[in-house]
């Protein structure tokens, strides 16, 4: 049995925005003469009498009940696959959930069948796999829908996963279905049109080519590339927390054919944006030894006018693991078993050139693998702050 390992994004969200600054090329990596060569170009092979693609970057595709098959059982963990079927999205309106992470699919419409017939009635039909923050071409499944609430089926073809280290951000209880979730890496194909690679790059140090040219080695087939901050990576993959500074690229590669099976391994690979340098690389498949603790962060929301919005910051042996707003609407963090210092203060607009923030506290704590703990920072209306533990404070 495997491991306990937001409204699914329908845009794309682009970090650092500003002017294109040029660069060189990246360096090919130490001890290499040559830079590496990329895996084959992208290409959608032949589809069938319905319309549908039967093989998209080199894999074989699934019907979308054998996929939901694999997912189930396990065998899709950490591993690619292609899925081509019939997906209808929709908005559904939900009440505000404190804290839901990426992977809980909370307040997510969508039906994914093998015909258009099992999208609309309830045969035959499985739930949509989830677009997250990274998933390439995410935007074509919305704007080829013309239904009402996302509008009728597309006909898709998609790269997939399952087994996601963001499991680890979800209820205990929950876990295990999230980690069968299947997760979008990317939208290859949407209603007999190719999806090109998302090509971001604004106010970014590197291109994609560049990306493309520094994280893959030969025969390694470029699967998705998202740029953000490295104190926002736990939004992308946990397992990267505390890597990097400012602005860095997530990329996910196939690195061999696909087996009998159909499936392909894959790695992760974090590049810093400002040197194309390779700052960590671990495979696709989540370590059966992971076992981090889930910690969710909030505050009772009574700053007061005088400080402003709540703030946090979280460290380990000094380096900066993530940082932001601290209110609840942020996933819950998978941190690995270890000591940890979190500092919060409130801050308003007005003294935001302040050399240190008003009404700041601290707190170190450790935590042990599989621990599942939620800090809170209370101010009373008095303006000081004090971190506590326990349930989330609704106010």
């Amino acid at each position: 049995m495997r491991v306990a390992s937001v409204v699914v994004a329908c845009a794309i969200f682009i970090v650092g925005c500003g002017t294109q600054v040029p660069t060189p090329s990246p360096s090919p990596s130490p001890g290499s003469s040559n830079p590496p060569t990329l895996g084959p170009s992208p290409t959608v092979g032949p589809t069938t009498d319905t319309g549908l693609p039967t093989t998209i970057l080199g894999l074989p595709v699934y019907t979308v009940a054998g996929i939901n098959r694999l997912a189930a059982s396990g065998a899709l963990d950490g591993r690619f696959a292609a899925v081509a079927g019939y997906l209808r999205q929709y908005a559904l309106p939900c009440p505000f959930m404190p804290h839901q992470p990426p992977l809980s699919g909370f307040c997510y419409g969508g039906r994914f069948g093998d015909t258009p017939e099992s999208v609309e009635g309830t045969s035959g039909m499985y739930s949509a796999p989830l677009a997250v923050t990274e998933t390439s071409g995410a935007r074509s499944l919305w704007n080829s829908s013309t239904g009402p609430f996302g509008g009728d089926s597309s006909r898709v073809a998609l790269i997939v996963h399952a087994g996601d280290p963001r499991s680890w951000q979800c209820d205990p209880a929950q876990q295990s279905a999230c980690a069968a979730r299947l997760v979008i890496d990317r939208v290859v194909w949407a209603n007999d049109a190719e999806v090109v690679l998302d090509q971001l790059s604004d106010g970014l140090q590197m291109t994609l080519d560049q990306v493309i040219g520094a994280a893959a080695g030969v025969g390694e087939t470029e699967v998705l590339a998202w740029p953000l901050k490295a104190g926002a990576l736990n939004d992308v993959d946990p397992r990267f927390i505390g890597q990097g500074l400012g602005n860095v690229w997530y990329v996910r590669l196939m690195t061999a054919a696909p087996g009998a099976d159909g499936m392909a391994p894959g790695k992760d690979v974090l590049l810093d944006d400002a040197t194309g340098a390779v700052i960590a690389t671990l495979p696709l498949e989540v370590d059966p030894a992971y076992s981090p603790a889930r910690v969710t962060l909030d505050t009772n929301g009574q700053v007061s006018d005088k400080f402003g919005e709540a703030h946090f910051l979280l460290t380990r042996s000094g380096f900066v693991l993530a940082n932001g707003v601290l209110n609840s609407s942020s996933s819950p963090f998978a941190l690995e078993p270890g000591d940890y210092s979190l500092t919060a203060w409130g801050n308003s607009g007005a003294i935001l050139a302040s050399p240190r923030p008003l009404a700041e506290c601290s707190l170190d704590f450790s935590l042990a693998a599989g621990d599942d703990v939620t800090y809170y920072a209370d101010w009373p209306h008095r303006g000081d702050c004090t971190w506590k533990q326990g349930a989330w404070p609704f106010n």
